[in-house]
């Protein structure tokens, strides 16, 4: 049997490693057209050669064109390695000789121009003429008597390096043609694009960033280098000595039987000689005999299933008159054998096993094809119909175990090649579909469930089968619970845990709503007795261990006897309560003195019973009425009473009891709490505290005439122990280890009854607080102020206060002027620190707070002061008018100007230790503010308009204010006069004398306000030089006789 797809390359994955590390091997000894000719017959087609058709054997190799080049035809051979191919033909490049593995060395045998190439695969493939060299390859003739052909093969290239197969393209071809038609067709090509097979079309190169993109990777194989990729190969255990190769292929074509055709099998280099190709052809697979298809296995996913007929068909383009056999392999002598009466063109296959044809077309050859086919079994078996009680819960429906069915329903099929499924509908198990998710646990009611067999080779062999699911309806006896009989004197104690039962007043509680004419009930001493329905109680049953014992109950189905429950209950023999006290005393202290108190009765429990903590009790007042309340219970008769108790147990046994009920001495109410201070003078949370009037106020608080002692203590153990009381409530100095953070220690105050010592009153009632004094900084900065004089100034001293304090707000503080006045009797404060004038230069100021809210204060003459200081503002003086000229080109008295020309004028001086800055206002000036940021640019807003000028001290921060007047003068506008001549009186005709304020007038335009100023040039006009007017009385023209400007 070959495997075919038709029209394109067939691909098989496979790896070509050696575990036992060995190589193929190869033969070189084909070297004549006839050896080659024994080669393609006896390998390549193989078998049935005798209907091989082929004739016109040619080959060429490198030993063909020069007796020194390598040998490129031969066969190889597996060597009981996993190469892919047993065996079979290789064409190769270079010298089949160095093919064998391992992959030690690069192949480039053959000289170029020596070894020549091939024109036939350079015209099938587009190459350049005579661009190929050392080609190999065989061409023969040959008339297929099938309709169609293939062979498989494998390529490979030392140019698989991770490089090359980016640039280098050596080449093949398998050249089919058609004698008849010419025309000629290439199967060596790239399945599905009909590109040809080079290292530059398949490719799949493991870097990452790849020097070239990846091409049809899936047809790649592997590389026999570590190159990184997933299926390398050591190349020391290569089993070829090449670089790398595609997967298995196979070259394929329709052909038409009888026809003549030509193939020419062909391997080259090309561009030059280096880098050796080779392809492997398997032995046997070119097939141009009988085909009777592929093999039909399990193990391809092609089987056929139980039941069904294989027809095997070997009548396609025979001629009339072929006769045929067909035979199936013995496997226990290891041949063919004839099947009898099997000798039509076809053949019905229903059983597993390998079939061969002879085929006798009359030609004197026979051709035979053998082909393997295989069944996939599934038989499913039905299981008995399963039956099972409900549960508990009786709804119809029970949990099944499907799985558990499977042995019996595969019976002898290999479990391993057969699948179980549970379907609720045939369909479904017909269709494979919605299977019963969870087998194992299936819960259902009454139900038929259809089984589906699937072979796990083929999911469409499969066989179905049925049961059904029953579900019986399940007793479910009710649980009584513990049955409880008191103990008592019949048989002649009450201690002794024996009592007799009656268990019949248990059947109606455990049948429940069940029919009682459909179930059997019975009791069992043990839970053996009860499944095996063996020794039932009898119904009046004393028990038989003290206290008690399990009993079990078997309710079973009358229809249906294997469907039962068992259920077990207790037997209890109730003990009765044990009384240790007859009549105990309760006592309760009278908080009002009437002789009335408020009882818990239940205090009691523990004086009246040994289980007192398990047990209920009743109560009855003096006259027998149940009490309702008993945590809460008024006693009726003044003083004294006694109450009637029945106790009980938890399983309802009684005996009966007393209590006696006593009314003693009042407390104190738990919110009565006496609040005493006193501050802390030297913050030690220590002080003296008198609270003697505490005594008189606890003792208003309970009636007069009652005999009481009123105690003082630290602790409640002391409190309670009667010991160390304090002695000196009136002079008490806290103790600070048992004051808190706060200051706070609790005094404990335990009033006694002199008549009834039992009742006391005790707690926390006295609480004694120790106010902290004021904490003050001790770290006050000194405070400097300025002055003309350097020597007195004003200060306001509450500008300390939160300094002082840290912005405490109950902090009042008081500021002396002296030491004397500071630790005065009382100290004498100064009166309005507001604005205190110092008497001297430096001065000491000391200061104390008082806390408003407690009163207390601290004063410190050592570290609770600082110093008065006093600085000099600087000197300034009242500057002159600034007096500036409106030249901005718009005529309105207001222009920017430059103020900082007034500091020298200011300061007296250049004065680098102080800073000169000028505001709009006075108030601005005292506060620094930016009414004018940039002095040297300002604009008045008003004509004339007064700034004003502060010059600040750099270190000390004193500052001085002057005002600065500013006014601004419109330019004026002159008159241009006439020309001002004169007569030459003496004559010389050169010189004379001019009145040039003749025509002041004529140039002001009469303003008198004005005044006119000469000069002999306008720069000197402009810029009005000293010294540079010229007489205006008196004029001589010295520069030009006759005229001048």
């Amino acid at each position: 049997m070959r495997s075919k797809l038709l029209f394109f390359i067939a691909i098989i994955t496979f790896t070509f490693t050696n575990t036992l590390y060995g190589q193929i091997t190869v033969d070189d000894s084909f070297v004549t057209v006839a050896d080659v000719e024994t080669l393609i017959t006896d390998v390549l087609i193989g078998g049935n050669n005798s209907c091989a058709m082929i004739d016109n054997v040619q080959k060429r190799t490198g030993i063909d064109d020069n007796v020194g080049q390598p040998n490129g035809i031969g066969s190889f051979d597996a060597n009981g390695t996993n190469f892919p191919f047993a065996s079979g033909v290789i064409l190769s490049s270079g010298s089949i000789n160095d093919a064998p593995g391992p992959n030690l060395n690069t192949q480039s045998a053959g000289t170029t121009g020596v070894w020549l190439g091939d024109t036939d695969l350079e015209g099938i493939l587009g190459l350049p003429a005579n661009g190929t060299n050392n080609a190999s390859f065989i061409e023969f003739n040959f008339t297929p008597n099938i309709d169609f052909i293939d062979f498989n093969f494998i390529f490979m290239s030392e140019e698989y390096d991770n490089n090359f197969e980016c640039q280098f393209e050596d080449a093949f071809a398998f050249i089919l043609t058609d004698l008849t038609t010419g025309v000629t067709s290439n199967l060596a090509i790239v399945p599905t694009t009909g590109q040809p097979i080079t290292p530059m079309t398949i490719r799949d190169l493991p870097n990452d960033p790849n020097p070239c993109p990846d091409v049809n990777p899936e047809f790649f194989g592997n590389y026999n280098l570590l190159v990184g990729g997933p299926n390398d190969v050591n190349p020391n255990n290569a089993l070829t000595n090449f670089n790398g190769q595609t997967v298995i292929l196979a070259a394929q074509s329709p052909v038409t039987p009888g026809t003549v055709y030509s193939i020419k099998l062909v391997v080259a280099d090309q561009g030059d000689s280096a880098f050796d190709i080779a392809v492997f052809l398997e032995a046997g697979s070119f097939n141009i005999g009988v085909d009777l298809g592929d093999d039909l296995t399990i193990a391809g996913d092609t089987n056929a299933c139980s039941g069904d007929t294989v027809t095997l068909d070997a009548s396609a383009n025979v001629a009339i008159g072929t006769t045929f056999q067909w035979q199936v392999f013995n496997v226990a002598t290891g041949v063919f054998e004839d099947i009898p009466g099997e000798v039509g063109a076809t053949l019905d296959v229903t059983v597993t096993g390998e079939y061969q044809v002879l085929v006798d077309a009359g030609t004197g050859c026979i051709g035979m094809d053998s082909v393997i086919i295989e069944f996939a079994s599934a038989v499913a078996t039905a299981p008995i119909n399963q039956i099972a009680c409900d549960d508990p819960s009786n709804d119809g429906f029970e949990v099944f175990d499907l799985d558990a069915l499977i042995p019996f329903i595969i019976g002898t099929q290999d479990p391993l090649e057969v699948e179980v499924t549970f379907h609720t509908i045939l369909n479904d198990a017909e269709m494979d579909m919605n299977p019963i998710p969870t087998p194992g646990a299936y819960n259902s009611d009454d139900a038929t469930i259809f089984i589906r067999v699937e072979s796990v080779f083929d999911d469409a062999c499969f066989d179905t089968a049925s049961f059904m699911l029953v579900v019986n309806e399940r007793p479910t006896p009710v649980d009584p619970g513990p049955f409880v009989v008191c103990d008592n004197t019949n048989d002649g104690s009450d201690i002794n845990g024996f009592v007799e039962f009656d268990l019949s007043t248990l059947n109606a509680t455990i049948l429940g709503l069940q029919d009682p004419t459909q179930f059997t009930l019975t009791y069992h001493i043990d839970a053996n007795d009860a499944l095996l329905d063996q020794s039932p109680l009898p119904l009046l049953f004393t028990n038989t261990v003290a206290g008690g014992q399990p009993i079990f109950v078997r309710l079973e189905n009358d229809n249906f006897t294997d469907c039962f429950t068992v259920i077990s209950f207790d037997l209890v023999v109730g003990a009765l309560p044990v009384i240790i006290n007859p009549a105990p005393l309760l006592t309760q202290c009278d908080d009002d003195t009437d002789g009335f108190s408020v009882f818990n009765l239940l205090q009691a429990g523990s004086l009246i019973s040994a289980d007192a903590a398990n047990e209920t009790f009743q109560f009855f007042d003096s006259l027998g009425i149940p009490i309702a309340d008993p945590i809460a219970y008024t006693n009726s008769v003044v003083n004294n009473e006694t109450i009637d108790v029945i106790v009980s147990t938890v399983n309802g046994c009684t005996r009966p009891a007393q209590l006696l009920l006593e009314v003693d001495t009042s407390q104190i109410p738990a919110n009565f709490l006496l609040e005493y201070t006193a501050c802390d003078t030297d913050g030690d949370l220590v002080s003296v505290f008198d609270f003697s009037d505490a005594t008189p106020q606890v003792l208003a608080l309970f009636p007069a005439g009652q005999l009481l002692t009123v105690t003082y203590y630290e602790t409640l153990q002391e409190a309670q122990s009667e010991v160390n009381a304090i002695p000196n409530i009136d002079n008490y100095t806290n103790d600070i280890t048992l004051t808190d953070v706060n200051g706070v220690q609790g005094i404990y105050v335990r009033v006694d009854g002199d008549t009834a010592n039992d009742c006391i009153g005790l707690g926390i009632h006295v609480q004694l607080t120790v106010l902290p004094n004021p904490v003050l900084n001790t770290d006050v900065t000194d405070f400097v102020e300025c002055s003309d004089d350097g020597v007195f100034g004003i200060f306001d001293l509450t500008s300390k206060d939160t300094e002082i304090t840290g912005g405490n707000p109950d902090y009042a503080v008081s500021y002396y002027a002296s030491l004397a006045d500071y630790t005065a009797v009382p100290p004498i404060a100064i009166p309005n620190p507001t604005i205190y004038p110092n008497t001297s230069e430096p001065q000491t100021i000391y200061y104390s707070a008082v806390n408003t809210i407690t009163g207390c204060s601290t004063f410190d003459e050592v570290n609770l002061f600082f110093d008065l200081f006093v600085n000099e503002n600087p000197t300034t003086v009242l500057p002159t008018d600034l007096i500036i000229c409106d030249e901005d080109g718009t005529p309105d008295g207001l222009t920017t100007m430059d103020l900082t020309v007034k500091n020298a004028e200011i300061t007296g001086g250049f004065d680098p230790t102080v800073t000169v800055s000028y505001h709009l206002t006075l108030a601005g000036a005292n506060v620094n503010d930016a009414s004018i940021p940039d002095p040297t640019m300002f604009t008045n807003t008003t004509n004339i308009q007064i700034v004003f000028a502060r010059v600040t001290d750099n270190i000390t921060g004193c500052f001085s204010t002057e005002p600065l007047r500013i006014e601004v003068f419109l330019l004026p506008v002159p008159v241009v006069p006439a020309d001002l001549e004169v007569c030459d009186v003496d004559n010389d005709g050169i010189f004379d004398f001019f009145i040039l304020s003749d025509v002041d007038a004529e140039i002001t335009g009469g303003d008198t306000s004005l005044t006119v100023v000469y000069y002999l040039t306008m720069d000197d006009a402009n810029n009005a030089p000293v010294g540079g007017e010229i007489d205006n009385m008196m004029y001589i023209n010295v520069n030009d006789p006759f005229f001048q400007t």
